[in-house]
């Protein structure tokens, strides 16, 4: 009988080891056995386009005041500056007048034979005479031109420049320089 029961026992044993088995069979898998299982790629979640934020309109950026341009300092011309000519004849300069810029330069050419004359800056007379410019160079009569000498000076500064002969100013030998900006 104990060889009975001992078949009753396996073969109770096996059924319950062929439940137990049973039950955690599963499924053959649809990839090798080697193979790990593929996931589908993830791609980032679409989202619609992007907007730019709005923004509450801006106001444009606040100027200082305008100040009216300012002129620059004045600076010599970049042109060439002129020469004019006046000639000493007759017991006059002639032209009398003349309108000149600054930095121009006036030369004086004395054309009257057998006379002397100079070209001195200021009135005939006066006691500030030949300060500006003056032909004699303030030597006096020793230095008067001669016929065929010339006499030049530039004028650096505006305004007006009376001068005269030292010896015929007297007698209306007298002429000016106008020196505009």
């Amino acid at each position: 009988m104990h060889h009975k029961n001992s078949i009753i026992s396996i073969f109770l044993m096996g059924g319950f080891l062929a439940l137990s088995l049973a039950g955690c069979e599963s499924p053959r898998p649809p990839y090798p056995d080697n193979a790990q299982p593929t996931q589908p790629p993830t791609q980032p979640p679409t989202q619609p386009p992007t907007q730019p934020p709005t923004q509450p309109p801006t106001q444009p950026p606040t100027q200082p005041p305008t100040q009216p341009p300012t002129q620059p300092p004045t600076q010599p011309p970049t042109q060439p500056c002129a020469t004019h000519s006046v000639i000493l004849n007759n017991f006059q300069f002639m032209p009398s007048s003349l309108t000149i810029k600054r930095c121009e330069t006036v030369i004086w050419t004395h054309q009257q034979p057998n006379v002397q004359h100079s070209v001195t800056s200021g009135q005939f007379g006066a006691g500030n005479a030949g300060q500006e410019f003056d032909s004699t160079a303030g030597q006096g009569f020793g230095f008067l031109l001669n016929q065929g000498n010339t006499f030049s000076h530039t004028f650096n500064n505006a305004g007006a420049f009376p001068y005269h002969c030292i010896v015929h100013g007297g007698g209306g030998m007298v002429g000016t320089i106008t020196v505009s900006q």
